[in-house]
């Protein structure tokens, strides 16, 4: 799904949802803790995301949000330059931050993709998600925003996704939401596969070229979750995803993944 969505004030939000998005807001919040925080926890807890020690303006915009209510600030670290202001999210309960945007200006990329994949990783692994794989991204304003999922013993979650988008420029996270990881993260009891990779690509879409096979479970638009065979496949030059149930053999989804310069992206 490509779209420019309005968030609280109407403050563009992070633009590429990725394939299994769709079923987010039917769902109850699963991986928030259940602690309930005020605003000024909420406020420390901004500013010791973005690794403020003072800033020179804060503004507290009010509480919104259906699913997840969030205490909202704007953040102005330095008045001298009142053009570069940070907007954050900090959630009621459990105290998350939930998603965060600075709209510092950037310049000129000066690193690749694969570096900016480094320094997300890092970055998400300082705020405390682990076990995280990236999957799909887009270059764009000399920024790229990146999806990571989350593993469970290596088995792919993609319900629990987190966006960033890196600046190119200086290497630095300027963009953030976790809203569907917060609202699925839990720890799953995952089965064993009833099937073989062998019996499961028997049944996948004949005349594919399988370019990788990994265990993934994925979101349906009911909001259930299935556990699958994610076989990456390519036919006729064309690249497609194509998911079989693990337990029943059933072909769940396949989607067709879009790759040009500018990024990988699934339809």
């Amino acid at each position: 799904m490509l779209a420019v969505e309005a968030g609280f004030k109407d403050y563009p939000t992070l633009i590429y949802d990725g394939p299994f998005s769709d079923h987010i807001a039917r769902q109850v919040p699963r991986g928030l803790p259940d602690n309930i925080i005020n605003r000024d926890e909420a406020k420390k807890i901004a500013l010791d995301f973005l690794n403020i020690k003072k800033a020179d303006v804060i503004s507290y915009l009010g509480l919104s949000g259906d699913r997840i209510k969030t205490f909202n600030f704007e953040i102005i670290p330095d008045r001298r330059a009142r053009d570069r202001t940070i907007t954050i999210a900090i959630s009621k309960k459990g105290g998350k931050v939930i998603w965060m945007i600075d709209n510092k200006a950037t310049s000129v990329a000066k690193i690749g993709v694969s570096k900016a994949k480094e320094n997300v990783l890092k970055f998400l692994k300082s705020k405390g998600f682990t076990n995280m794989v990236d999957t799909f991204y887009l270059k764009q304003d000399n920024t790229a925003l990146i999806n990571y999922i989350y593993q469970q013993n290596g088995v792919k979650i993609y319900s629990d996704m987190v966006k960033v988008r890196i600046a190119l420029d200086t290497g630095q996270v300027v963009g953030f939401d976790a809203t569907a990881y917060y609202m699925s993260h839990t720890n799953r009891k995952i089965p064993k596969p009833a099937i073989t990779e062998a019996q499961a690509r028997r049944l996948m879409s004949r005349n594919f070229d399988v370019q990788s096979v990994s265990l993934s479970i994925i979101p349906l638009e009911s909001g259930r979750e299935v556990f699958t065979y994610e076989f990456m496949e390519k036919y006729d030059r064309k690249y497609f995803a194509e998911y079989i149930n693990a337990i029943t053999g059933r072909e769940e989804n396949i989607l067709e993944i879009i790759k040009d310069p500018n990024g990988i992206l699934s339809m």
